[in-house]
Order: C-alpha cells, then structure tokens, then sequence
C-alpha cells in the first residue's frame, strides 16, 4: 500500500467516526520544548480536564460512558513546533458548553489553563473529509500515522 493509498484509508476512516468539532491545540510558548513527549503527554491531561469541566470530576465513571469526548488528535510540525489538529465527539446536549470553553477569554478553556501563552481553535465539523484531509496532510510523502492519537484510550 503506498502513502496516497494509507492516507486516504485513514481520512475515510476518520470521516466515519461522526467527530463533531475540529480543534488545534496549540503551545505557543518558547519556554516549552513542543516536542512529540510534550504534546503526549499535555494531549492527555487536556483530555481528562475537557471531560472533568464537562462532565464533572466523576466523568470516568460507567454511567459517563456514552457522554465522554472521544477524540483522535494528529500532531503537527514536530520536533520543534509541534501542535495538535483534532477531531472531538461531543455529546450532542454538550455542544453548547463544549463551545462555550472555548470562547475568547474564557479562564477555564482546558488548554490554556494548563499552557500559559497556548492557543486553541475550534469549529463544528461541517464537512468531515475535508476536515481529515487537511489534519493527514503530513501523510501525503511518508507514513506519520504513529503521530495519531485515539482518546480516550483503553483500559
């Protein structure tokens, strides 16, 4: 299977998950080397803190199941100037305070309470093949698929 081939098997793939919104996730501080262990590992307390702000601090119990976020996120512009492109599915009834995070100046926006000088972008997922498209460009001359990330992970 040559490069074109995985990465469109990856973006029809993705295009059926019914991901709800696009989000980029990004560091924007010198202070932090924004390496490929950097954003792993940040990728994940943000995660956790998303489903802790929408769900309250027992979001991963079994009742919260079906309302978590699930998330598949592609890292960007490693070694150096790395940064996050994903794709979130929201619960439908949490799309209003799933938005609202994210408004400009909002203090609890998960990324930029854990990430002083960090960025994030989101946008209603309108048009998922598009949206996958542009998030595996990488893929288009190598394989990066090491670089994707499914979340919540399993148990």
């Amino acid at each position: 299977m040559n490069t074109q081939q995985l990465r469109h098997g990856w973006v029809d793939f993705l295009s059926s998950q019914n991901y709800s919104h696009a989000i980029t996730l990004k560091p924007n501080n010198k202070k932090f080397d924004a390496g490929e262990h950097f954003l792993r590992r940040n990728l994940d307390r943000f995660h956790r803190n998303l489903d802790r702000r929408l769900l309250g601090t027992r979001f991963a119990d079994e009742k919260n199941g079906v309302r978590r976020t699930r998330m598949v996120a592609i890292m960007e512009g490693l070694p150096y100037n790395g940064h996050i492109h994903a794709a979130v599915r929201v619960a439908p009834e949490l799309h209003g305070r799933f938005e609202a995070l994210f408004a400009a100046g909002n203090p609890r926006n998960p990324w930029v309470a854990m990430i002083p000088g960090g960025t994030t972008c989101i946008e209603p997922i309108t048009e998922a093949e598009g949206w996958h498209e542009y998030a595996t460009k990488r893929f288009a001359n190598r394989d990066h698929s090491d670089h994707i990330i499914f979340l919540p992970r399993p148990n």
